[in-house]
């Protein structure tokens, strides 16, 4: 039974609410379809999504560019909607006619909300848009035109993005439900608030103290009550944090992580770019030589119009593996959710056990686990596409994802 009660923890299924659905619950609905998106990866170890290196002509294929830019602009949409809305009501919307609320009962945008947000929540909501706005309108604008995309690929992007801007946006925004949680972060959190020192047992004063915490648990995952007991919500960071260096420590991460991501995604994009000639070159003989060998090392792929000449990257850390754009994205989520995860009162009082579970029901770790589960098939499958396209002019030295391991 215990082991079922964590799977539903991990899962968070174990209290899914039945329609209609008051806007809070609805977030944990959402939340839990997010962690459904894991089970995809038999498929996408199977099926390439049809872009990029694996992109085919078809009627249904949109100009690249465009789609990308269709496919990623929800996710900074929905957050600044969420850290800018009040709290999720756990109150049915009636007369609405509907199984789901309606969007004015999810969103009120409000400036005033947002600048009541605890400084470190409004740094971490600019953190995100900072990553958005560079990969859904820089990134498009500057970029050589890429492969076209089917239009599976935008659709599926944007479902993802509005589900991920949503819980995440809400996490923030200070707009969690503590139902969301499992019940092991919520006691945890309660014990925080009732100064319990310890957890269950111990002396007197301590089980005292646990008495108490279960109570209020009881109430936080049944009610909305956290704020007449000065509670916040569960994704609140509380202001000390600025004096914290493990705070830093994922900034930081954040940041070289970001930084990363961009510098290889540049290195990719040149391969794109039409190479400019050198008329006045000072060394004719050196030049032709360059050009040969760049056209030596350049593939014809595809046909029609999703043909497409390609190179074998170079520089940084593609001189060990062959995506690692993706890993430094992974290392920048990863390092965010540190930032955002490490100080809050729902991990006090956990057992090893609980922890991941509860990670789970959080979006800043969430959404890096489900983009590792998501990515790292296509990288696996596109490192084995490399090795057959460029065959034995491809690095033998050079791993999929983890330099010198995998």
């Amino acid at each position: 039974m215990a082991l079922l009660s964590w799977i539903k923890d991990v899962l968070g299924v174990g209290a899914l609410p039945r329609p209609p659905y008051s806007p809070a619950q609805l977030y944990s609905v959402v939340l839990a379809s997010f962690k459904a998106w894991p089970f995809l990866i038999p498929v996408l170890s199977l099926i390439n999504a049809p872009h990029g290196r694996f992109s085919f002509d078809s009627l249904l294929n949109i100009n690249g560019n465009l789609g990308w830019f269709l496919m990623e602009i929800p996710s900074p949409i929905f957050v600044l909607l969420g850290a800018f809305s009040k709290p999720l009501s756990s109150s049915v919307v009636k007369g609405s006619g509907s199984y789901f609320p309606p969007l004015s009962a999810l969103f009120s945008p409000s400036l005033s909300h947002f600048l009541a947000l605890p400084s470190a929540n409004q740094f971490l909501v600019l953190l995100f848009v900072i990553h958005y706005t560079h990969r859904a309108v820089l990134q498009p604008l500057r970029s050589p035109r890429r492969s076209p995309l089917h239009i599976s690929v935008p659709l599926s992007a944007i479902l993802f993005n509005i589900i991920n801007g949503f819980v995440m946006g809400s996490w923030l925004g200070g707009r969690t439900p503590w139902s969301a949680l499992p019940e092991p972060a919520v006691l945890s959190a309660a014990l925080v608030a009732t100064g319990a020192q310890g957890g269950i047992g111990g002396n007197a004063g301590s089980a005292a103290a646990s008495i108490a915490a279960s109570d209020l648990a009881r109430k936080l995952g049944t009610s909305q009550i956290a704020d007449s007991l000065r509670i916040g919500a569960p994704g609140l960071i509380s202001n000390s944090v600025w004096s914290n260096p493990l705070w830093y420590l994922g900034i930081v991460g954040w940041a070289i992580g970001f930084a990363g991501n961009v510098w290889h995604d540049e290195i990719l994009m040149d391969i794109r770019r039409p190479k400019k000639s050198n008329s006045s070159a000072a060394d004719p003989k050196q030049s032709q030589a360059q050009a040969s060998n760049t056209e030596d090392a350049a593939t014809n792929v595809g046909s029609g119009k999703s043909a497409r000449k390609y190179s074998i990257p170079r520089g940084g850390l593609f001189e060990f593996i062959s995506f690692p754009n993706y890993l430094c994205e992974w290392f920048e989520w990863f390092s965010f959710a540190f930032a955002a995860l490490h100080s809050l009162p729902i991990f006090a009082h956990l057992a090893a056990k609980d922890r991941f579970a509860t990670a789970l029901s959080t979006p800043p770790f969430l959404f890096p686990f489900v983009l590792v589960c998501l990515m790292a098939p296509r990288a696996i499958n596109g490192h084995a596409w490399y090795k057959n396209t460029f065959g034995d002019r491809f690095p033998r030295q050079r791993k999929a994802l983890i330099p010198f391991i995998f």
